[in-house]
């Protein structure tokens, strides 16, 4: 059955529903990788999550914005950084869903499936005829299980490196993370990028551009609308 990945989702439940439906996929055979950040951004990551938690094969490599979510829920401690990068919007998502008002109500009460589904996420997933999945990128001149999950999360070189040659080691790399305008800067080219083995698949479902689900065996992909803000 199909697989499909997609990335950056950042709470734009719309997003994925439309995403959702427009690859017909399908909840009990298909499967889903998610490259990571799943919150922050827009206000609707509980209902994200419970909609990914519907998948039965869902596979999760963990984001940076993930990471900031997951400490959060273990120490309750909210960094401005985090706040003021999205994290402000997933606790309004929290609060609304949970019917509270405060942080530490939304610690208390977070729900088990949500910080299973966090906490379970990988570092990155190698399949697809080593094909590797992962939310950032890596220095692929070194192994990549000496990474550390910072490298990982945050690590955007890999977008350049693949401008001038193939990444070694895997056969496909396919990252999030890394906005395609982060590199093109073009509003009006909201399409996944392919250079060299290398897929980048974040196309700014965060920050009003769409969200992409891109089916890894025919590297044909269906795109949400944008969903301003």
């Amino acid at each position: 059955m199909p697989t499909f990945v997609t990335a950056d989702i950042h709470g734009n439940y719309q997003a994925l529903l439309q995403c959702l439906d427009r690859s017909k996929f399908n909840y009990d055979d298909d499967t889903l990788i998610c490259l990571g950040d799943i919150c922050d951004g827009y206000d609707r990551t509980y209902e994200v999550i419970e909609k990914l938690l519907e998948i039965k094969n869902l596979i999760v490599t963990i984001g940076n914005h993930d990471v900031w979510l997951l400490n959060f829920v273990r120490t309750g401690e909210i960094p401005s950084i985090w706040y003021y990068q999205g994290g402000n919007n997933t606790l309004r998502s929290y609060r609304r869903s949970l019917k509270v008002n405060d942080a530490n109500d939304i610690k208390a009460l977070f729900p088990a499936s949500h910080r299973e589904l966090l906490e379970s996420a990988k570092l990155y997933h190698v399949a697809y005829k080593n094909s590797i999945f992962m939310h950032g990128g890596f220095d692929d001149c070194k192994p990549i299980e000496t990474h550390s999950i910072d490298d990982i999360v945050w690590n955007r070189d890999l977008c350049q490196t693949a401008l001038h040659r193939r990444i070694n080691n895997f056969n496909r790399v396919y990252v999030g993370h890394t906005d395609v305008r982060y590199l093109y800067g073009n509003d009006d080219d909201l399409k996944p990028k392919f250079h060299n083995n290398l897929i980048m698949v974040d196309t700014g479902a965060g920050s009003n551009g769409k969200l992409t689900f891109l089916n890894v065996d025919t590297v044909t992909y269906v795109q949400s609308d944008i969903i301003k803000r």
